[in-house]
């Protein structure tokens, strides 16, 4: 989908956009939504699909329908809220007004890309970034042997990731005030979901957690400090889950990843921004990750045609710290048997409390 390195695209955009994953995908939409001429380059194609818990909270749901996309019942399942597991203890609780959805990667990244794509948005594939001066970004991507361009924008954003090569180009890297890394294993089963829920299993040291992703889907992640725990090694743990899935057919392939824990003090700088990963990120657990890209994408998209990044710098850290605490929360109860034996005792015997919880971690 889009155009190829080959094809006709302006030489210049208002909006240059590195990264054609969901942030970037999402800043896309918004920066059109908003009349801007917006160009998303990517050195690979569509469509992706990435190591990752396929779980939108409700906020995440509303963002996407805020951006023109509503989640097809077909290509997803219906998520009623979370329920933690430790040992022999559980707690549960509903999403209030709206609900969360399971869906995997590939078809959310399709849904942004057509949307994109309905909304006018150029694409070049296959396609590195190799410098920016302040005014020109030149690219290399592959056509008929190497192709070099050169595209002038008034907005440069980072939507590549963790490792972003924006970020480094604008001399943002050294504004990394806080990184803490986990590593994850996703794995789909093709089994029917026994519960409405996202299930998280906590053991010591590590979560396994469990999303319905279709009438006939689940989509199951581990995540622990030890990137030698795979997800079978993990599931040893929890050996009634072990036995829910030892039957179930895997789909697609385990992909594993990097859950990183990142702020940074500062996320644009003249007229580069960062969005997404590239920005800063909460760790996995959180289930945050796609909800503060796409609200990252709204604001982004309202101070770039006010150009004022000012805006958009305080927007990023109030989105942001809520999620960070919370995940600095879930992840004192991983290390910490005895705390986490305390505080899940003490959430069963007070269901509420953890109901509120999880409005106030899930409200847009």
């Amino acid at each position: 989908m889009g155009s190829q390195l080959d094809l006709h695209i302006n030489r210049f955009v208002d909006v240059l956009i590195i990264g054609g994953g969901p942030a970037g995908l999402a800043t896309a939409i918004a920066s059109r939504q908003r009349g801007l001429r917006t160009l998303v380059v990517d050195q690979d194609e569509p469509l992706i699909d990435k190591a990752c818990g396929e779980g939108l909270m409700p906020d995440a749901v509303e963002a996407l329908s805020d951006l023109g996309i509503e989640i097809p019942a077909a290509e997803s399942s219906y998520c009623r809220g979370i329920e933690f597991i430790s040992q022999d203890l559980n707690v549960k609780a509903d999403f209030r007004e709206r609900a969360g959805v399971g869906i995997p990667r590939y078809v959310l990244h399709r849904l942004l890309l057509e949307r994109a794509v309905d909304l006018g948005v150029d694409f070049l594939w296959k396609t590195r970034l190799k410098s920016f001066d302040g005014r020109t970004a030149r690219f290399e991507g592959q056509c008929d042997g190497v192709c070099e361009r050169a595209i002038d924008t008034r907005w440069l954003i980072g939507a590549d990731g963790h490792n972003s090569k924006v970020r480094k180009l604008a001399k943002l890297e050294g504004q990394i005030f806080f990184e803490s890394r986990r590593f994850g294993y996703r794995q789909r089963f093709r089994i029917a979901p026994w519960t409405e829920y996202t299930q998280v299993h906590w053991g010591s040291g590590l979560q396994v957690y469990v999303t319905p992703v279709g009438p006939k889907e689940v989509c199951v992640v581990s995540l622990s400090q030890d990137r030698r725990v795979r997800l079978v090694g993990s599931l040893m743990g929890f050996p009634e889950l072990a036995r829910r899935l030892r039957l179930a057919e895997p789909t697609g392939t385990e992909r594993g990843g990097v859950s990183v824990m990142r702020l940074l003090r500062q996320v644009t700088r003249r007229n580069v921004a960062l969005v997404g990963d590239a920005s800063g990120s909460v760790d996995a657990i959180t289930g945050h990750g796609l909800a503060l890209a796409f609200r990252q994408a709204k604001v982004l998209a309202a101070a770039l045609e006010a150009w004022k990044p000012d805006l958009y710098e305080a927007a990023h850290r109030e989105l942001i710290f809520k999620q960070w605490v919370w995940a600095q929360v879930l992840l004192g109860l991983s290390r910490s048997d005895s705390l986490r034996s305390l505080v899940m005792r003490a959430l069963s015997w007070k269901p509420q409390i953890y109901a509120r919880l999880l409005s106030a971690h899930t409200a847009g």
